[in-house]
């Protein structure tokens, strides 16, 4: 049977007013109650968060806060005498997209771009909130009054209400119901455990994924955590097809909304040897055509505009796998 494996956020699920919310609270708190700066306006748009991820390595939300902020403190040191940063200080990103995505994409590639004295203003190592103040804001914007719960803390830096509580399905019960009928499913997340599972019952009663893969099963042999093994690389694609097993002659897919999920898609094929195909799910950004043709440029074998036109996607990559 085909194997389908589906990213979650932007892909499965709607994120914009809790992801993408978390991250653009992190990097204003970041700025004010760490490196105690006052905030003019709105500091972060739609319009920083997707032209960072088009670069590539930014797929998990912790790195593309620290990222945005490493960046944000790089250019307002480098041009204001004041103690308030605003929007402004984003205005010469897009330029150094494509040096930032030569350079390796993400953390990596971002480094080359600005003052070496700039990465150390951001306190961001590891996944820990504990190792990384960027992690301990973000966690805490994200899970509102129920941080404390589930570490044990108090909250320090947000005391509204919980982000994770604004998100929704982006795909209607009917599509997932047959997309889970074309191939076993699975989940494949940069999500940490606990949150890639209140994103999975949210689609229970319609998909009931046969693995869930997380950030938190990307542990090597020794037991040791492996942020390297986060998408783009193919470790979690390769992981999930190996829980779930069966027929590796079997055509395998992965559904998701960003180049690193085509990326990983890739790499996993390199890991695998198998033949992996690619969906681009363009449906879920602010800017579906432009996502669209980002999609295409890094190779995703379907690109899909609207999210009903998911399983007839599928259902094309199968007959041409077949050769019908």
């Amino acid at each position: 049977m085909p194997v389908i494996l589906f990213d979650l956020d932007g892909t499965l699920i709607d994120v914009s007013g809790s992801y993408d919310f978390a991250v653009a609270r992190t990097v204003e708190l970041y700025c004010k109650k760490v490196a105690g700066l006052s905030v003019e306006g709105e500091l972060v748009t739609v319009d920083e968060l997707a032209a960072l991820r088009s670069a590539g390595g930014f797929n998990n939300d912790w790195d593309l806060a620290a990222g945005l902020t490493i960046w944000a403190l790089d250019q307002y040191r480098g041009s204001s005498s004041s103690a308030t940063v605003s929007n402004a200080v984003y205005s010469t990103l897009p330029s150094v997209i494509d040096r930032i995505r030569a350079g390796g994409g993400g953390l990596t590639g971002l480094g080359g771009c600005v003052e070496q004295s700039s990465l150390r203003l951001v306190r961001h190592s590891g996944s820990s909130i504990h190792t990384s103040s960027i992690v301990r804001i973000f966690q805490e914007v994200y899970l509102g009054e129920q941080f404390r719960p589930v570490y044990g803390l108090s909250n320090e830096c947000w005391d509204g209400p919980a982000a994770c509580r604004r998100e929704r399905p982006l795909l209607r019960g009917m599509v997932l119901e047959e997309l889970a009928e074309r191939g076993s499913p699975g989940v494949v997340t940069g999500r940490p455990k606990l949150e890639a599972e209140l994103a999975v019952s949210m689609l229970s009663e319609w998909l009931s994924p046969r693995v869930v893969v997380s950030d938190d099963d990307l542990v090597d042999a020794g037991g040791h955590h492996r942020p390297d093994w986060r998408k783009p690389a193919g470790e979690p694609l390769r992981m999930a097809l190996e829980q779930i097993g069966g027929d590796t002659t079997e055509v395998a897919m992965y559904l998701g909304d960003l180049p690193d999920d085509v990326v990983a898609v890739r790499n996993a094929g390199s890991l695998t040897g198998r033949r992996i195909y690619s969906i681009g799910c363009a449906y879920g950004a602010a800017d579906p055509g432009a996502r669209a043709e980002l999609l295409r440029s890094v190779g995703a074998d379907q690109v899909v505009l609207k999210s009903d036109e998911l399983p007839a996607a599928v259902d094309k990559l199968l007959a041409s796998a077949s050769g019908r």
